[in-house]
């Protein structure tokens, strides 16, 4: 049974590789694989610096098949294990907007030039740099759009960076008018084109979000496409006055792209034997390189802030997908039943696709829809989080969009508009229930441990909020969702709720240490009652 099934492995990893390439002659740009070299140096307030081998993956957008049996880009996958699927993949699914786009990569490229202002028909070609997927894995720091016009010249990038807390933030470049044409090695002359930014995104756990970037890199296909594929890539970040870098990292290629539908069976062999490692390496690299730096050199954390509004955010968990359901009806409700004109523009954050889809609630006053409309922007699915937290719903808009920073609101009198008081929830005693009912028994937990939220990091700095007293009064959304559920909705909703106010009371917010905390709990209990048993 083993030898038929390492027989089976082998037959497929060679049938794999022997795949025929569906990539026609004709395209300009095709897929290639660029050895590459990184390197990481810290200039201040401590000198730090590494390097390692990386591989790049090079694809042209809008192609859509496999090379070689070692790229598979765009295709619809195959769950089926003996199937001649690629080693490699890129899918449109993992970069810029989160969701499926029937157009691949290329409809998600043109939806976030359109989302920038941009006309995508000024680019004739686009060719991503990316760190593909190896059997579905990948950990992924940045990629590289490039933008070339009909003239075959680089006219744009898109840098698109993600970070360990699976939030994603994407710059749209157009390189400095004073780029120029030179030498840029003994074996290539290539384009230097150099663009500069301010910094937007946390991605360090060792910087906050200010400072600025700067980026130098060579055209790899230049002239007009029949560059040699030559990547140098300098990025530098330097601190706010902008006059000190403080991180410069480069990347550079070790050797010449490897052209995976023209290699021979050996060849692929050989390269799988070489890279297939790289992409698992680059997470417990940056952990090891972390470690390095606070244990060692002492280097101050940098707490993490909430993304700002042009940044994706992380998914949303479970909970926060349940909490965001109702508050969505719950706007809804209140915006229909608003004696004012008011049109609402709300945007979810942390949903994938169509869930994610921005909605327009319009109250029953209005007479003109040309008004204008009022937004509301959530920024982070830990909005839903803090929000649950609040007995006062006025208070939690205000200080979620003023203070904690999870909430965009064009206009902050909504609030008043919306008939959000501070006090208008019945005790949770007077409630209609029957006495002894579970829900009662809730309703009645769910009071008890309402607190505001504590604090978070606002833009780059932690500010503390001052604990309130606890209230004994339910939210108006815990009501709403009473009124409006059914009675299993509703104890799932409030059981919920007592399981994030748990954990922002004994686990820090952290759900990994309140599972950890509940092991913990069973394997005591477990120990105590075999210790009852057999003494």
């Amino acid at each position: 049974m083993i030898i038929s099934l390492i027989i089976l492995l082998v037959l497929r990893f060679i049938e794999g590789l022997k795949h025929k390439s569906s990539i026609n002659d004709d395209l300009p740009l095709k897929p290639y694989f660029f050895p590459c070299k990184t390197s990481h140096s810290r200039m201040f307030p401590v000198r730090h610096s590494f390097s390692y081998s990386y591989l790049l993956t090079g694809i042209p957008v809008g192609f859509k098949g496999s090379v070689g049996g070692l790229i598979s880009i765009d295709e619809v996958n195959d769950n089926a294990w003996l199937s001649r699927r690629a080693w490699f993949t890129i899918h449109g699914d993992d970069y810029l907007a989160r969701g499926h786009h029937p157009g691949g990569l290329q409809g998600k490229l043109r939806d976030y030039l359109q989302s920038q202002g941009v006309d995508h028909k000024q680019f004739s070609q686009a060719y991503l740099f990316t760190a593909a997927k190896f059997l579905g894995y990948a950990s992924n720091p940045v990629s590289i759009w490039y933008l070339y016009t009909i003239s075959n010249e680089l006219k744009a990038l898109v840098l698109e960076v993600n970070n360990t807390f699976d939030e994603r933030h994407s710059y749209f470049l157009e390189p400095s008018s004073n780029s120029l044409a030179r030498p840029s090695s003994s074996t290539t002359s290539s384009t230097r084109y150099t663009s500069k930014w301010p910094k937007d995104f946390y991605v360090s756990t060792f910087n906050d979000r200010s400072g600025c970037y700067s980026l130098s890199l060579i055209d790899p296909f230049a002239p007009v496409l029949t560059g040699t594929g030559y990547i140098n890539t300098n990025i530098t970040l330097s601190g706010p006055s902008n006059t000190k870098a403080m991180i410069v990292t480069l990347l550079q290629s070790t050797s010449g792209p490897l052209n995976p539908a023209s290699m021979s069976l050996f060849e692929k062999i050989r390269f799988l034997l070489s890279w297939w490692w790289v992409g698992f390496a680059t997470f417990p690299r940056t952990l090891q390189q972390a470690f390095i730096l606070f244990f060692r050199k002492k280097m101050p954390w940098a707490f993490r802030p909430e993304p700002r509004r042009k940044t994706i955010s992380r998914p949303a968990d479970d909970t926060e997908k349940l909490i965001e359901q109702q508050f969505r009806a719950f706007l809804k409700a209140r915006v229909e039943q608003c004696q004012e004109p008011l049109i609402v523009r709300y945007q979810s954050a942390g949903l994938i696709g169509e869930e994610n889809t921005a909605a327009l609630f319009i109250s029953g006053s209005i007479m003109d829809r040309s008004q204008p409309e009022v937004e509301i922007l959530v920024l982070t699915p830990v909005f839903y989080s803090n929000f649950a937290l609040y007995a006062s719903l006025r208070e939690a808009f205000m200080s979620e969009s003023l203070e904690s920073q999870t909430l965009f609101l064009s206009d902050n009198s909504i609030t008043s508009k919306l008939d959000l008081e501070t006090s208008t929830c019945p005790n949770s005693s007077k409630l209609p229930f029957r006495q002894g009912s579970s829900a009662r028994y809730l309703l009645t937990l769910l009071a008890y441990l309402r607190k505001s939220p504590r604090s978070v990091s606002v833009g780059d700095v932690s500010y503390s909020k001052t604990s309130q007293p606890l209230v004994s009064k339910l939210s108006e959304l815990d009501i709403y969702v009473l009124n409006h559920t059914s009675l299993a909705n509703f104890k799932n909703y409030a059981w919920k709720l007592i399981r994030l106010m748990m954990i922002d009371r004994v686990a820090f917010r952290s759900t990994t240490l309140w599972e950890l905390e509940v092991l913990t709990v069973r394997t005591i209990v477990a120990w105590l009652i075999l210790r009852g048993i057999f003494g």
